[in-house]
């Protein structure tokens, strides 16, 4: 049997085109398809979805973690109120805590409220590196921020370039229980 071999400058010349364009140019998969943002090669852990999870203010010592009261959230150095991490879809989620869903209303401000999960409580989940983040509401379309004054929440800054940048981005870690623990200590032997 003979081989087909095809001599076309056209198809050559196609291939040779498309070859050099996506050699030269770093097409990816935009940042929404992923649920995560393009921040070029950092590791990233995939979203804790379904786990209960404590945030802190990225590089505060001693930690400064998310806490509550009634219907208020605050930064505090002694405790971190655990969040269940809800599956918005396309990157996006809602906190889950012990009083209510973390909110946020047009006007920035930050409260935990009681019901079912909205736009008001969903944020789109913007990793940064292995356990950093960065969240946007999307009712607000700005940050979260901690005002490190007061400790209050805010979902004010409309971008990362201001003088408070520093302020709008988290650290998480999973929330483990003491059976947990021992269970993990036990796989590790």
């Amino acid at each position: 049997m003979k081989s087909l071999r095809v001599s076309c400058p056209m198809i050559t010349a196609f291939f040779f085109l498309v070859s050099t364009v996506f050699s030269i140019f770093p097409f990816g998969l935009p940042a929404h398809c992923a649920g995560q943002t393009n921040v070029p090669h950092v590791a990233r852990k995939p979203i804790p979805f379904g786990m209960r999870i404590k945030l802190s203010l990225y590089g505060s010592q001693p930690p400064l973690w998310i806490g509550s009261s009634a219907n208020s959230l605050f930064a505090n150095s002694i405790e971190a109120v655990p969040f269940l991490v809800v599956d918005r879809g396309n990157g996006q989620v809602a906190f889950q805590g012990n009083g209510g869903l973390i909110s946020v209303d047009p006007a920035g401000v930050v409260s935990l409220r009681r019901g079912t999960t909205g736009t008001k409580e969903t944020f789109q989940w913007i990793a940064m590196t292995w356990t950093e983040l960065r969240l946007v509401s999307l009712v607000s379309h700005h940050y979260l921020r901690l005002d490190r004054v007061t400790g209050a929440l805010w979902a004010d800054i409309p971008d990362t370039q201001t003088d408070i940048s520093k302020t709008i981005q988290f650290e998480w870690r999973v929330v483990t229980d003491d059976l947990t623990q021992k269970h993990e200590m036990e796989q590790a032997r």
